[in-house]
């Protein structure tokens, strides 16, 4: 269920509910015995977002979530943003801050791929916290550059291990970097982007 009420000229809420059911159930003999594997999942979730025009040119969001799983109890997470343009759209100042959760699915815990990968039923749920700010801007009218920087770091992420015959928790790690894009259109019909990213990602445990 998803709802929206407007408050007033430039204010509205969204809100809604979830509720996720799954199952998963795998079956395999390679040499070495017939086994089976199966688990299933509920998530039940509730969230809400404020958005306002507070001032011309300023858009802000706010918001909250609230999730409810069976095996991974329960997280609130917020997230908000703001977009700024002082030229009625030819220059965008953005910023962002989010959090998360999110549960391992029942294939990342039970799954299994010939005798050479199996999932890890031991997998905690990923929590992370990530921020970014950014902008763009027209160059005349045939050109827009944009940059971006962004910076996450989460708990319990899930990775290969070395082997890569299972997955693992990594305690700590850190995503971080900048992204930049040049878009010209030399014509009405016609735009060229080149985009340019950097990622940094450590395991800072």
């Amino acid at each position: 269920y998803q709802g929206v009420f407007d408050i007033s000229e430039g204010w509205n809420i969204v809100f809604g509910a979830e509720r996720e059911r799954a199952r998963f159930r795998v079956s395999s003999d390679y040499g070495f015995g017939a086994s089976t594997d199966s688990g299933r999942s509920t998530l039940t979730s509730f969230y809400g977002q404020v958005s306002a025009t507070p001032l011309a040119g300023l858009t802000v969001n706010g918001g909250a979530r609230h999730d409810r799983h069976d095996r991974f109890g329960n997280h609130t997470t917020i997230a908000a943003n703001a977009a700024y343009t002082p030229n009625e759209g030819n220059t965008v100042l953005r910023v962002s801050y989010g959090e998360g959760f999110k549960a391992p699915s029942l294939y990342q815990r039970f799954g299994v791929i010939a005798s050479y990968f199996r999932g890890n039923p031991n997998l905690e749920a990923e929590r992370s916290t990530s921020w970014e700010a950014g902008m763009e801007t027209d160059i005349g009218r045939w050109a827009m550059v944009s940059a971006l920087y962004f910076d996450n770091r989460v708990r319990d992420l899930i990775n290969f291990d070395p082997t890569f015959s299972t997955l693992v928790n990594v305690d700590r790690a850190r995503i971080r970097g900048g992204e930049f894009a040049l878009t010209v259109r030399p014509a009405d019909w016609l735009s060229l982007t080149g985009a340019w990213t950097v990622t940094e990602a450590r395991d800072t445990e």
